[in-house]
């Protein structure tokens, strides 16, 4: 059955447009507290992680994060904690995968883009195998997937610095004399200035960054299997049957 493909327009919309807006204009569109509407707008991105979990019936680790981000967020806000907290939550999530991707080469032996391209529905498994048998590769293929993903992992580490550079200036200290409405007002403000700040100026450039990554791990593999990218991507009818 052909899995279907996600939108990127609803992504954007749910993780970052609608939680921005609720975030920015609910106080001024509704008599929700400002803590309601926190809850409110961090709902969004995660319903819609859980539909893409639920949907694509596998556990993606990224997926995973992100959930554990926004429980993260909402578990913070209603214990009303500093915003040195929040600073250290944003810059703790990517330096923990980047840890993963170090673990999975130096100690699990198995590196994390080894997985996504083996486990991945967008490869031609069974070919990318048999060529890299064939060409006696299979040395070469694990040394390329470690370096790869030590690159990966670097990624990482600069969105861990990105993330805390933006965090600190975003999530400045809230004076404690205000109300505690208006305390998690200024928070929702934040909240929502983090979370575009850190689409733009994060997001990406880590996108980008890794679309560059995977560029050079094809030319890798067609050197190593002398396959053409066609016959590396497994193409929709093949996906289609099974």
């Amino acid at each position: 059955m052909l899995k279907s493909k996600e939108n990127p327009i609803l992504n954007l919309g749910f993780n970052i447009l609608i939680p921005v807006i609720l975030l920015k204009k609910g106080s001024e569109w509704s008599s929700f507290s400002p803590l309601l509407i926190l809850l409110i707008s961090l709902a969004f991105p995660f319903c819609y992680g859980l539909k893409d979990f639920i949907t694509m019936k596998k556990i993606n680790f990224i997926s995973v994060i992100g959930l554990l981000n926004i429980a993260l967020t909402g578990g913070f806000a209603l214990f009303q904690l500093k915003g040195i907290y929040f600073v250290i939550k944003e810059a703790s999530l990517p330096l923990f995968l980047a840890l993963i991707c170090v673990f999975s080469v130096f100690i699990f032996k198995k590196p994390v883009m080894e997985w996504i391209i083996l486990k991945s529905s967008l490869f031609n498994h069974e070919i990318l195998q048999e060529k890299l048998n064939l060409n006696n590769n299979q040395v070469a293929f694990k040394k390329l997937m470690n370096k790869s993903t030590l690159l990966l992992s670097l990624s990482f580490v600069l969105s861990a610095i990105l993330n805390f550079i933006v965090a600190l200036s975003v999530f400045l200290d809230i004076d404690s004399n205000l109300t505690k409405e208006a305390q998690t007002h200024i928070l929702n403000e934040q909240v929502a200035n983090m979370t575009w700040l850190g689409y733009i100026f994060i997001a990406i450039p880590l996108s980008i960054f890794t679309l560059i990554l995977m560029v050079w791990i094809f030319k890798k593999l067609k050197l190593l299997t002398n396959l053409s990218l066609e016959d590396l991507l497994l193409k929709e009818k093949q996906k289609g049957k099974s």
